[in-house]
């Protein structure tokens, strides 16, 4: 009997890591585990901008370094290390309207790799061409494995 009881276990453990593998790896392909593809979100922003025939808007973008992020646990005096990183891109258009922005954003969205929100966007300095949009990218990252820390 308690030989049938763990063999039950097992092959629930079994089925259960078969289903959690397949969304995994799914999440990998996506981006969000593994390296995050740094060069990939800034070369796509240009390439959005190709796409959309967008050549008259100035583009300058930022890529600020990754953050780890703290997750505070119920129990917990301070928060831990959880392994995800936050990554902002802040990114400049000149000379664009609202709808070339929302254009802009939803091509990107279809075409990069990776999770990403929008943080944060503003209008402002209204020319006769146009605004300059001011945008902040929040991508998110979980890397295979935590790097080993080195005790000093």
């Amino acid at each position: 009997a308690a030989l049938q009881s763990v063999l039950v276990m097992k092959q629930d453990d079994l089925m259960n890591l078969q289903t959690k593998t397949s969304r995994f790896n799914q999440l990998r392909q996506q981006g969000l585990i593994g390296d995050a593809d740094r060069e990939g979100w800034v070369e796509q922003l240009a390439a959005s901008k190709q796409r959309l025939g967008l050549a008259a808007l100035g583009l300058s973008y930022t890529l600020k370094t990754p953050q780890a992020v703290a997750v505070a646990a119920p129990d917990a005096p301070t928060p831990t290390d959880a392994g995800l990183q936050t990554h902002d891109l802040e990114f400049e258009l000149n000379n664009s309207h609202e709808e070339d922005l929302l254009t802009f954003l939803n091509d990107y969205r279809t075409h990069v790799k990776g999770f990403f929100r929008v943080e944060a966007c503003s209008l402002g300095s209204p020319t006769d061409t146009g605004l300059k949009a001011r945008c902040t990218l929040r991508f998110f990252s979980v890397p295979d494995s935590k790097p080993s820390q080195v005790a000093s």
